[in-house]
């Protein structure tokens, strides 16, 4: 969510904890990252979701420390240090792009590219952690690519 950590934050700290993430089909996915994987920072839960830039996975999952911390808001009371049940990934910022590519512009090119059409986020939009084609990355970033020429993805 931009205003709990936003493209911006992880720009100044350059290196996050990816934490407090509690839906186990995307710790399923968080669990699936590799070192140097690329990622999508994607803004949800705002007045206009978007992808809004890349991050890059620094360090695999790890036991999620927040959820053992009682003092913490994700705090999780059936995890432990022992037996945590949440993961976190430590990530890197990569890039901050000049124009964002919103879950609206990609529903509308949805209608007409396959590829887009089967993309994860477009039907999970509010999960935290989706897996990514290749082919979906190509086409996102030929959108963005596209609307920093100045081109309408709406038209």
């Amino acid at each position: 969510e931009p205003r709990e950590f936003s493209i911006h934050h992880l720009q100044q700290h350059f290196r996050e904890e990816w934490d407090g993430v509690r839906n186990h089909e995307a710790k399923k996915h968080l669990r699936a990252m590799k070192v140097g994987d690329l990622c999508w920072f994607y803004h949800s839960s705002c007045k206009t979701p978007a992808v809004v830039g890349t991050c890059r996975v620094a360090r695999t999952a790890a036991p999620d420390a927040t959820a053992y911390d009682p003092k913490h808001e994700n705090y999780d009371s059936k995890s432990t240090k022992e037996n945590c049940r949440w993961d976190s990934v430590l990530v890197e910022f990569d890039s901050h792009w000049d124009v964002e590519v919103t879950l609206k512009e990609l529903r509308h090119h949805a209608i007409k590219d396959p590829v887009i059409s089967g993309m994860l986020l477009l039907k999970r939009s509010r999960l935290s952690v989706l897996p990514v084609t290749s082919q979906e990355w190509s086409a996102v970033h030929a959108l963005k690519e596209r609307k920093e020429r100045g081109e309408d993805l709406m038209a």
